[in-house]
């Protein structure tokens, strides 16, 4: 299966980043609770802060199924695969609208119903969906066409900013400036200008953005967050993560190799910019 490769990929990849540590070792920085484990590389984390849930993929072995969709509760540490047509893969949340989106890689998009904990089938796309995240409105990735689109006021259109380059990630931060990633690196289209720049060589395995619409992104390699001058930072550095979201202010919740993980900034280490 073509998606596999692609995974495999991410967990190949390294980076060249910009450090900023303010304590010593990254050991010393940070407090790890293990959330759940035995789920083979789970991938597209996304939290639904209203109910505490955090939704992720992970890889099968059984033929033909590929992915399948999770949700934990961080509360009781509850967790259950939820039915998902053609196999759940992405996650997104609209927080504003308590609205949970789950992207299928064969049959497009649904929408997390709470009650039955099951996916229903939303008429938004028939291609494969890569990667989803929640700004302004739902922006997707396809698969394995890697093109962009968003999803907004009942209408889904390609993204007119990406709409000339491929992209398998993306995040958007508060000033609309799209980060993206595909298998020629890392890029940013800055709004205020319209213009596209290649940032470095790495790949983003996943985009996330805190309470306040700050921007993160994971590699393979590590986690990382955005500042207000669109400088990257290096939070962590760690081999075998597969995404990352932002649990409240300042905690972090990953997935590395077979185990969800929360990583909780000692009291001592809390940096501005974590």
């Amino acid at each position: 299966m073509k998606i596999l490769f692609f995974v495999a990929v991410f967990a190949l990849s390294q980076a060249e980043i910009i450090t900023g540590k303010k304590c010593v070792g990254d050991g010393d920085k940070f407090e790890k609770e293990t959330l759940v484990t035995g789920y083979d590389s789970p991938y597209q984390l996304a939290i639904d802060p209203a109910t505490n849930t955090l939704f992720f993929s992970y890889s099968t072995e059984i033929l033909g199924d590929g992915f399948k969709s999770v949700y934990l509760d961080l509360k009781t540490k509850t967790h259950e695969e939820i039915p998902v047509h053609g196999g759940g893969f992405a996650h997104a949340v609209d927080v504003r609208n308590n609205i949970v989106y789950i992207g299928s890689t064969e049959s497009g998009i649904s929408k997390f119903d709470y009650q039955t904990k099951k996916a229903v089938p939303l008429d938004l796309t028939k291609e494969g969906i890569w990667q989803m995240f929640f700004k302004d409105g739902l922006y997707f990735t396809t698969y394995p066409s890697e093109s962009a689109y968003l999803y907004k006021d009942g209408v889904v259109k390609k993204v007119e900013e990406l709409k000339n380059t491929r992209s398998l990630t993306l995040g958007v931060d508060n000033h609309f400036n799209i980060f993206f990633s595909n298998s020629s690196g890392f890029f940013i289209y800055k709004k205020d200008s319209g213009v596209t720049t290649h940032v470095a060589d790495y790949v983003a395995n996943a985009f996330t953005s805190d309470p306040n619409g700050n921007l993160y992104f994971s590699t393979p390699s590590g986690l990382y967050s955005v500042d207000e001058n669109l400088i990257v930072k290096a939070i962590l550095e760690e081999s075998n993560i597969y995404g990352m979201v932002i649990e409240g202010e300042k905690t972090i919740i990953y997935a590395s190799k077979d185990s969800v993980i929360r990583l909780k900034p000692r009291s001592e280490c809390i940096q501005d910019d974590v």
